[in-house]
C-alpha cells in the first residue's frame, strides 16, 4: 500500500509520463508489479497509460487535480495553532486552507 501512496505522489509530481521500468526500478520490485499497482490505482483514479518507446507511461489524464486532497490531523491541529500568531489576512488564507482541506484523511 505505501508503494501504491508513492507511485501516486510520483505521478502528481511529474511533468512528463512515467515509465513503468522506472517505477520498477526505484522500487525494486519487477514491471509486473508495477503495472499491477497500476491497474488497482486506476479504479481509484483517471490513470491513462499509453504505449511507446519514446512517447510512452503512465500519468494521469490531463487537467486532472484530486478532489479529495486533504490535511492530516496533524496539519489540521498546526494550522489552528498558528493562526492566532498571523495577521488577520494571513488568517484569512489559513481559514480557506483549513475550509477547503480540513476534513481528515
Amino acid at each position: 500500500m505505501e508503494r501504491r501512496c508513492q507511485i501516486v505522489e510520483i505521478l502528481f509530481d511529474a511533468k512528463i509520463r512515467v515509465k513503468m521500468r522506472d517505477l520498477a526500478s526505484r522500487f525494486n520490485v519487477s514491471v509486473r508489479t508495477i503495472r499491477t499497482d497500476v491497474d488497482v490505482l486506476s479504479l481509484t483514479y483517471p490513470i491513462q497509460t499509453t504505449r511507446g518507446r519514446y512517447n510512452g507511461g503512465i500519468g494521469f489524464i490531463d487537467g486532472y487535480r484530486p478532489k479529495n486532497a486533504r490535511l492530516t490531523p496533524i496539519q489540521r491541529d498546526f494550522l489552528y495553532r498558528i493562526m492566532c500568531k498571523v495577521s488577520k489576512s494571513d488568517q484569512e488564507i489559513v481559514q480557506s486552507i483549513l475550509h477547503d482541506f480540513a476534513l481528515t484523511q
